[in-house]
C-alpha cells in the first residue's frame, strides 16, 4: 500500500517537473538537440540510467532519427507533448526501483520494456508475409494479455509495453486493455 501511494502521488510532481523541463528545452532544441541530451545525461544516477542516457545521446546524434523525432514532437499540441514526455520519463527511464532492486538482489534483471503480440493476424495479405498464415484462433485471449501486463507491472516493475502483431489494432480487445492499464505506457507498431 505504501508503494502504491508513492506511485500514485508521483505523476503530479513529475508533471510539474516535465512542464519546466519542456519550457527550458523547447526553445533551445537545435539540430543536435544538445539541451535534451544534457538533461538526460544529468538525470543519469544509476548504471541503468547511464546506459539509457548513452542510448539517447547516440540516437540524437543521428539527425535522421532522433533529431527528426524531436522536430515532430515539438509540432504536437503542448498538452499531448507534456503527456508523452511524462509517460516516457516516468515509465521507462524511472521504473519502480524498489521492485527492480529486490529482483537484482536475487540475480534477476527485469526488462525496461516488454514486446507483446496479442495477435499475429493482419488486415493486409502481403506476399511472403508470415501474418497471412494466422487466424483469430491463434490470438492471445484478453485474460492472458491482462495477466501478462498485470504481472509485468506488479512483479517485475515494467511500465512500458510495445504492442506488435501482425496488426495490433485488428485485435478487438486492444483498446479495452489500454483503458484498463492506463497507468502504464504503450507504443504500437501499426500499418
Amino acid at each position: 500500500m505504501e508503494n502504491e501511494q508513492k506511485i500514485e502521488s508521483a505523476p503530479s510532481l513529475d508533471q510539474n517537473t516535465i512542464n519546466q523541463v519542456l519550457m527550458m528545452l523547447a526553445p533551445s532544441l537545435d539540430g543536435e538537440s544538445q539541451g535534451l541530451i544534457s538533461a538526460f545525461m544529468g538525470m543519469a544516477k544509476t548504471e541503468q540510467h547511464q546506459m539509457s542516457a548513452d542510448w539517447v545521446k547516440k540516437w540524437f546524434s543521428d539527425k535522421n532519427s532522433g533529431g527528426a523525432f524531436v522536430k515532430r514532437l515539438l509540432a504536437l499540441n503542448p498538452n499531448v507533448l507534456k503527456k508523452f514526455v511524462l509517460q516516457i520519463l516516468t515509465k521507462v527511464f524511472f521504473r519502480d526501483h524498489d521492485i527492480v532492486r529486490k529482483l537484482e538482489e536475487d540475480g534477476l534483471h527485469p526488462p525496461g520494456m516488454i514486446l507483446i503480440s496479442p495477435s499475429m493476424r493482419c488486415n493486409y495479405r502481403c506476399e511472403g508475409c508470415y501474418a497471412a498464415n494466422y487466424s483469430k484462433d491463434d490470438d492471445m485471449s484478453p485474460e492472458v494479455v491482462d495477466r501478462v501486463l498485470t504481472e509485468a507491472i506488479d512483479v517485475i516493475g515494467t511500465k512500458f509495453f510495445i504492442m506488435l502483431g501482425g496488426e495490433p489494432l485488428i485485435y478487438r480487445p486492444m483498446l479495452d486493455i489500454f483503458k484498463k492499464h492506463n497507468d502504464v505506457s504503450f507504443q504500437m507498431y501499426t500499418n
